[in-house]
């Protein structure tokens, strides 16, 4: 063997001790490590701490305590000490309860407390807990007392100097103790100074604690007791490359600690973390870093440092046993930037067969994975094969490691090997936050399975048609907030030509929708229904091929969607169900909408309506006409469930709420039902695994009907009598499956609740019967949302399942008890998107929901049509600053803007300290001016103007030219030649900012071209041609600033976006500003159904300030105190 001296790799001493032994570097060979031999962190009895997190008055304070049962009926108690507090819970096979710990459990400061936490059950149980406050957690798991010992040694993670404290925890167990602490840090403890190398002796009752807190490395310091202890270290809030995280791990005693340790590095770390090592005795220890080897020895009390990075997993062998704690230093993962964690890595021969894993929520969370690299294969989840998940072996060892997503949210997961113990480490990452602990291992949860009864063959039969007829009932009041009505357009053949139009109404859209692609379409805001009448304002789609459709009625607070069936589903009876909530006064409603044919209506009520100022009571028949594209709708403060609707030819009918409340505020809510005949007899409704209390769900039956139903584990059976609707309440994780005799309608209502800190209001959505599942479902994420996906699939099937051709990942899939059916809930982010979910062979059921809190704000970027422009950025060379500024709506009155200066985020305005820098918002534009004479306004959407002093001409190059007055320079290359086009011009001065990307759209013959057909529709004067008419409102500008070019950009752009209106808006609003900068007067243009005014919060609109210019000797000015406004003069 050959030897050399080397410096051991990324490593150095935290102490002086030992720093004089010399460095080993051998060649690479495979070692053997011992068998593993599970010893999970089950137990009947804990005692445990929450140690201070950051200030003690910091943030919204939520200490949680995640147990997990192995035995049906276990029964656990939780308590905290002299404290008057206790809780007891359940415990059951397979499943995971959390508990809300009082904040006052908090230690702060140095000091003696009382205010532990106790837990005993009367089964093992596993316990996970959580400190968190606002931006700042840790996990960490709790060992049962007979895992506690009388030695240990502790580690705090070393950051940056802020002068934040280093802290550790002693806690007492039954019996009183003496404990001895030899201090490596100076520690100021009831009211005297302690420095580092003394010895503090202090006596603990039983379940009593202490917290001992440094600016000083406290790493190192013995603890030793006369009775077992438990031990807790780690730092207020510390941080190394990002912000300040409060970390904290329980110990395990000198008497348990381990040999071999290998140490997965973070996949998604850019930088490196550390790991720390530290001895009880003289101990030489053998580690690989990468490829390189080497051998370092260690004294008693030393704690030694070592760098790891993503290429580089750590693997050590000692001769005696150490401890290994692994120390998340923060970084970014795409544009979550996580704070640190602290977690124990467990000694190889501790590695366990099977594991609980949990989700925190609000975190992305993860399992890291150490397994033999041949038995890699054999590892699942949650039953089934790990999927996409890529291995990397650890060098030196028959190990290999992977980072698997669980997903966001809470979750609990059981990865398991049949036959290899594995080790598994649980960490989670959020922006400002991240947690790390060992994942719990030790017992199997395999829940047993039911045997299904025979549930019938599917065969899809999908909202797609060619023509569709809807309306947008009242939401709230009339006049409350910002309306927004939209329709979602999915096409299936290329080039699917699509009319919308509105009956009786100047209204006219034209789009072409296309595979795999979904297009948007604002709905004019007076379509909407209001009080009890009869309406002409229907909205009529038309396409050439089928196409399917979604609507949104948006406004403020209050929204729902519903699937827009198309005609050939309408029918002559249907059963209407409202849901009931508080008794608030709002009305319950539903419309009927006629199709091609006038019509009479007939509706058997079932609460006291006032209609064309008749008042009628319960059990009234009422026979409307309606005519052709005629819509009445209907509202009651009573409960219109069960009103029946018969109609002489086919009619559409929504039923919903104006605002409902049951749990939280009032949310409108509307869903499309289906006719009597379309209604099936085999139901599954799967609960919401965020729903702190319960749901509702509406059964109603047309004729005597028998149903059988399972909730959970119980069944029951059920008469009901035509027009009768029952309800059930359902909550996580009971899932509801019902049988009937005969035709059924079923209705989900979501009675709002809390995620997090999203506080959800309700919404409502039809069930589909099991035989109309489908193969294949485009599903729709709305913007400003947590959007969710439903799956009910067979359990066989599930795996099969795939979004947008790749596998679901990681899926927590739950069996539905009494079929051979599974559930899941898939996370499907925020904002607007369209997907597709789909199986090869095996028909599914999808509901697709969304979840937003009235308080939430969702930073996104503004995108319209063909020419976007995401973020402008400034960073002159002599300028000390780096600007980004992002778009952000945060409500529908107008759009926000929030400013990135040297990486930091702020609102509007912003002035530098130095005033190098001014922003403001005004109107619908961005100003930025510097010091040096720079000015930059940015319309967020189209145009961006930049302006220099005079005393930087012939100075510039870039975009906007080089400022010599040539006009045969203008588009040259930043080697100085001519570019041979625009696209190659404006590739050429991409500049590359962090966490932007920029994608060359097309060049050449690339390019995308409107269609003439297209181009004939947007020429008219509702469009584009408003611009070039001879007598349009601009008719005054056209011989100052000549409309071709801004006509030709608007029909492009138009003609990409579909015909988007907010695109044609902006389009004309680029031109009035152009001829306003003139000085040319335009006549007002906008109106309440055509680029409606803007208006700010308040209603009011917005005042008209003009830009004024002054000539200066440097160059143009904006001078005066009012910021300049963009607004049109309409």
């Amino acid at each position: 063997m050959k030897v050399t001296k080397d410096t051991p790799l990324g490593s150095s001493n935290r102490e002086a001790e030992g720093s004089g032994v010399a460095n080993i570097s051998i060649a690479v060979s495979s070692v053997e490590i011992p068998d593993p031999s599970c010893s999970g962190p089950q137990g009947t009895e804990f005692i445990t701490v929450f140690m201070q997190n950051h200030l003690p008055s910091y943030g919204g304070k939520d200490f949680r305590l995640f147990i997990t049962g192995y035995t049906p009926g276990t029964f656990v108690t939780i308590s905290v000490n002299k404290a008057g507090v206790r809780f007891n819970v359940r415990a059951n096979l397979g499943e995971t309860t959390w508990i809300q710990i009082p904040e006052f459990v908090e230690l702060a400061g140095s000091n003696i407390f009382d205010q532990t936490v106790i837990v005993r059950a009367d089964h093992e149980i596993a316990i996970l807990a959580l400190n968190y406050k606002t931006y700042t957690a840790d996990t960490t798991v709790v060992y049962p007392v007979e895992k506690l010992g009388t030695e240990y040694y502790v580690v705090t993670p070393m950051g940056n100097r802020d002068g934040l404290n280093k802290q550790f925890a002693v806690v007492a167990w039954k019996d009183p103790t003496i404990v001895e602490v030899y201090i490596k840090g100076a520690v100021t403890f009831q009211g005297e100074t302690y420095r580092a190398g003394t010895k503090l002796v202090i006596p603990l009752g039983a379940y009593q604690a202490v917290q001992l807190q440094s600016h000083d490395d406290l790493s190192g310091t013995r603890i030793v007791s006369q009775n077992p202890v438990a031990v807790y270290s780690g730092h207020v809030c510390v941080a190394k490359h990002t912000k300040c995280d409060y970390v904290s791990e329980q110990l395990l005693p000198v008497s348990v600690w381990g040999t071999s340790f290998i140490v997965p590095p973070l996949s998604f770390q850019p930088n490196f973390d550390l790991v720390y090592v530290a001895a009880s005795q003289h101990t030489h220890i053998d580690y690989q870093s990468g490829r390189v080897r080497a051998r370092r020895n260690l004294v008693a009390g030393q704690v030694v440092t070592f760098e790891i990075e993503i290429s580089k997993p750590l693997y050590i062998s000692a001769s005696a046993g150490i401890q290994v704690a692994f120390f998340c230093t923060g970084g970014s993962k795409g544009k979550i930037v996580y704070d640190p964690f602290f977690l124990m890595i467990p000694d190889v021969s501790g590695y366990c067969q099977t594991y609980n894993i949990h989700g925190q929520d609000l975190f992305e969370n993860y399992a890291v994975i150490v397994a033999k690299t041949a038995e890699t294969a054999d590892v699942t989840i949650d039953a089934e094969p790990l999927r996409i998940t890529l291995w990397r072996p650890i060098p030196g060892t028959a190990y290999s490691w992977t980072t698997y997503n669980l997903g966001s949210g809470f979750s609990n997961h059981t990865i398991e090997n049949p036959s290899s113990a594995f080790g598994v480490l649980s960490v989670g990452i959020k922006d400002k936050a991240g947690y790390g602990s060992t994942a719990i291992g030790g017992i199997s949860s395999a829940a047993p399975t039911i045997q299904p009864p025979d549930l019938p063959s599917t065969s899809c039969s999908g909202p797609q048609g060619t023509e569709f007829i809807t309306v947008f009932m009242q939401n709230h009041l009339p006049s409350y907030g910002n309306k927004d009505f939209k329709l979602f357009i999915t096409g299936y053949i290329p080039r699917t030509f699509v009319t919308i139009s509105v009956n009786k109404a100047d209204f006219l859209a034209t789009i072409t929708a296309n595979p795999e692609q979904t297009v948007s379409v604002m709905i004019p805001a007076f379509v909407e229904l209001a009080g009890s009448n009869t309406f002409d304002h229907t909205v009529i789609i038309r396409a050439d091929h089928e196409i399917s459709i979604l609507a949104l009625n948006y406004k403020t607070y209050t929204a729902d969607t519903t699937v827009v069936y198309p005609v050939e589903k309408l029918g002559t009876e249907y059963y209407v169900v409202t849901p009931l909530g508080k008794p608030d006064g709002l009305d319950k409603q539903f419309a009927v909408v006629a199709w091609k044919d006038p019509t009479i209506v007939e509706v058997y009520l079932k609460g006291a309506v006032t209609f064309q100022r008749k008042a009628y009571r319960a059990g009234t028949k009422l026979v409307i006409p309606l005519g052709a594209y005629q819509a009445v709708q209907l509202q009651s403060h009573g409960d219109l469930s069960s009103t029946r609707i018969v109609s002489q030819n086919p009619v559409a009918v929504y039923s919903g709420h104006v605002c409902v409340a049951k749990n939280t505020k009032c949310d409108y809510v509307s869903e499309q039902l289906l006719p009597v005949s379309g209604w099936g007899t085999t139901f599954i409704v799967p609960p919401l695994s965020f729903q702190p209390k319960f749901d509702l769900v509406y059964v109603a039956a047309s004729q005597h009907t028998r149903i059988d139903y399972q909730s959970g584990r119980v069944r029951d059976t059920k008469d009901l009598v035509a027009g009768q609707v029952v309800t059930f309440e359902i909550k996580f994780p009971s899932p509801l499956y019902i049988s009937a005799s005969a035709g059924i309608q079923v209705v989900f209502f979501c009675t709002g609740g809390r995620k997090g800190k999203i506080v959800y209001d309700p919404f409502l959505l039809m069930i589909p019967d099991v035989s109309g599942y489908c193969p294949t479902y485009n599903i729709h994420g709305q913007d400003q949302y947590d959007n969710y996906a439903i799956i009910t699939a067979k359990t066989s099937e599930s795996g099969g399942i795939t979004i947008d051709k790749e596998p679901l990942g990681n899926i927590a899939w739950r069996p539905i008890p009494g079929t051979g059916f599974s559930w899941a809930e898939y996370n499907l982010g925020k904002g607007f998107k369209r997907e597709t979910m789909e199986h090869p062979s095996s028909p599914f059921g999808l509901l697709s929901i969304g979840i937003a809190s009235k308080s939430g704000c969702l930073l996104c970027h503004k995108h319209m049509g063909s020419a976007v422009l995401r973020q402008i950025n400034c960073r002159p060379e002599d300028f000390g600053h780096y600007i980004s500024l992002v778009s952000t709506p945060p409500s529908h009155s107008g759009m926000l803007c929030l400013e990135q200066v040297d990486g930091v985020f702020h609102n509007l305005p912003v002035i530098t300290a130095n005033r190098q820098l001014q922003a403001f918002q005004h109107g619908t534009n961005i100003l930025v001016q510097t010091d040096f004479g720079l000015i930059v306004s940015y319309d967020l959407v189209y145009q961006a103007r930049v302006t220099v002093p005079q005393r930087y001409q012939g100075h510039m190059c870039g975009l906007c030219g080089n400022y010599n007055g040539r006009q045969d320079s203008k588009f040259l290359l930043p080697n100085g030649r001519t570019a041979s086009d625009v696209a190659a011009f404006g590739s050429a001065w991409e500049v590359q900012v962090p966490g932007a990307s920029c994608v060359d759209r097309c060049a050449g013959n690339s390019c995308p071209v409107c269609e003439e057909r297209k181009k004939d529709v947007f020429k008219q004067r509702h469009y584009c041609g408003l611009l070039t008419a001879p007598d349009s409102p601009f008719t005054a500008c056209h011989g100052t600033v000549s409309p071709s070019v801004y006509f030709n950009n608007c029909l492009y752009d138009l003609c990409l976006g579909n015909g988007d209106s907010q695109v044609l808006c902006q389009s004309i609003h680029s031109y009035m500003t152009a001829c306003q900068e003139a000085k040319v007067t335009i006549l007002p243009w906008r109106s309440t159904s055509f680029c409606r005014k803007y208006r700010d919060t308040d209603g009011a609109q917005v005042a008209k300030v003009r830009w004024v210019w002054e000539k200066r000797g440097e160059g143009d000015s904006i001078y005066g105190n009012k910021i300049p406004d963009f607004w049109d003069s309409s």
